[in-house]
């Protein structure tokens, strides 16, 4: 836990001096020109910590992306959806529509409900792919990830009652 909290702190800190570089341009006494209006620093969620996501264990990689994707939706980023959702995909799909529904007046679903129940669960594994319940209750969703050359990333949310329950036994 320890290491994964070092590494986002890396990654926040990295992704933060560009930030502070950019307005370092500007000579004393003079003024820039106007630009094009700044992106709020909420619409830039950090993505899911690498070494996780590209470990060969679906279940650590479950909790890094859903942290990610919570993270993504709730600023609203379009791309950080790119560290979390398999290109092409129906959960890219479904997580990109929720944002622009939201940037149109909508508003966000819960994008965490159900996980607070419990660590996610193993439901079957086959190659580079994975069947995880996200959180101990039946209730809870499911999240089909795929490992590629970028590591695990998010195919298909499937809702709890299309996801049924774990195996018992």
């Amino acid at each position: 836990m320890a290491v994964a909290a070092a590494a986002v702190t890396v990654v926040v800190l990295t992704a933060m001096m560009p930030a502070r570089a950019a307005g370092a341009g500007t000579a004393p006494g003079m003024t820039s020109a106007p630009s094009t209006p700044a992106v709020p620093s909420s619409a830039v969620a950090e993505p899911a910590p690498t070494g996780v996501v590209v470990a060969d264990d679906p279940v650590a990689a479950t909790t890094a992306l859903m942290t990610a994707r919570d993270r993504c939706l709730s600023s609203l980023s379009l791309r950080c959806l790119d560290q979390v959702d398999e290109p092409g995909s129906s959960a890219l799909e479904a997580d990109q529509a929720a944002i622009r529904a939201v940037q149109q007046g909508g508003e966000l679903p819960d994008p965490g409900a159900g996980t607070d129940d419990g660590p996610p669960v193993l439901i079957e594994r086959l190659g580079d792919s994975a069947l995880v319940q996200v959180g101990g209750a039946a209730s809870a969703s499911s999240l089909l990830l795929v490992k590629g050359g970028e590591g695990w990333r998010i195919r298909d949310v499937i809702p709890p009652d299309e996801a049924g329950s774990p195996p018992t036994g």
